[in-house]
């Protein structure tokens, strides 16, 4: 699994780092890191010309905040010492678009390589956390420089109960991501909007069997087949979008954060759209319902990620068991 450096692609990224993956350290001091490029991507180097750079800002600190329960909130992230170890363009080098590897090496010829403009003190038995910003670049033409990364997805469960109320292109209409079925992580879900929606809604509920306690489930409460499908114990707007003409189908998705907690573990969501459409006469309309069900198993690869492309927020999406391949020397 990759990601990227790329031109005008503005984020902020956090990767929390375990201090058993420190412990190999010899030196007393960080004062260097590289990253090495992915090369499964290797036909998106095509598009490099030659002494790009990406402009970022880096700030490290070392912290008492677990990698395996990373908050989305970034100050929480950090130790009471913040030091800025990069500013200005990091290089890309040059690289030759075919290569028969899957990853290349950290050598500086063919590595992004960050020198630290001051070293960073390494604190035995914390957290690493670097807190990359990046910005817009200015080579005037598109490109991406794809980084390797390591990825430990576990992947929770869901299953489709019944079905939307209109004549849809596709079924289910409505779809969870599984990798996100993981506490501490960002819940993700899409689906598809009937014609002439003019509102979305989601429901989150803690049953597909009764609502409000004592109501049985499903409960029509549309036309037929406009089904309640999950007790609506969370009711959320949900932004969507039209296609060409209001009359098409169209798309709506909800990220949200769930707690890290171990009652979380194995336990089941249920979810389910509500739409409002418009016409003579105003209606509603449901997509079918989801239970979703959170992984049984914890973080294990000792290293995490929060992210956004909003770099003035102050919060981002949490990937657990995911971060870059970064190599970082000590003196």
């Amino acid at each position: 699994m990759t990601v990227y450096f790329a031109e005008n692609r503005v984020r902020r990224v956090q990767v929390l780092i375990d201090a058993r993956h420190l412990s190999g350290l010899t030196g007393s001091r960080l004062v260097r890191m590289s990253f090495r490029k992915d090369i499964k991507g290797a036909d998106m180097y095509g598009r490099i010309r030659g002494n790009e750079t990406t402009p970022m800002v880096v700030n490290a600190s070392f912290t008492d905040a677990k990698a395996d329960m990373p908050s989305a909130i970034f100050r929480d992230n950090h130790g009471s010492k913040v030091v800025e170890i990069f500013r200005g363009g990091l290089a890309l080098p040059k690289v030759s678009p075919t290569d028969g590897r899957a990853v290349a090496t950290f050598a500086s010829t063919e590595a992004p390589t960050f020198v630290f403009k001051q070293p960073l003190d390494i604190i035995a038995g914390k957290t690493l956390c670097l807190d990359f910003e990046s910005f817009p670049a200015s080579a005037g033409h598109e490109w991406e420089w794809p980084i390797d990364a390591e990825t430990h997805r576990v992947a929770g469960t869901s299953r489709v109960i019944g079905n939307a109320c209109w004549n849809s292109k596709s079924t289910p209409v409505t779809t969870v991501m599984e990798s996100s079925l993981r506490p501490g992580m960002h819940l993700k879900s899409t689906s598809r909007t009937p014609p002439n929606t003019a509102a979305a809604f989601l429901m989150y509920g803690l049953s597909d069997q009764v609502a409000f306690g004592t109501v049985p489930l499903p409960l029509t409460i549309a036309a037929p087949g406009c089904q309640l499908l999950v007790s609506p114990d969370v009711f959320v707007p949900a932004v969507f979008f039209h296609r060409l003409r209001a009359s098409d189908e169209g798309h709506t998705s909800q990220i949200v954060p769930t707690p890290q907690i171990a009652a979380m573990y194995g336990s089941t969501l249920y979810l389910q759209y509500l739409f409002l459409v418009s016409g003579s006469t105003p209606t509603l309309a449901t997509g079918n319902g989801i239970a979703a069900k959170f992984t049984t198993d914890t973080p294990s690869l000792g290293v995490s990620l929060v992210a956004t492309t909003n770099t003035t927020g102050s919060s981002g999406r949490v990937f657990l068991d995911f971060a870059p391949v970064i190599e970082l020397e000590s003196r």
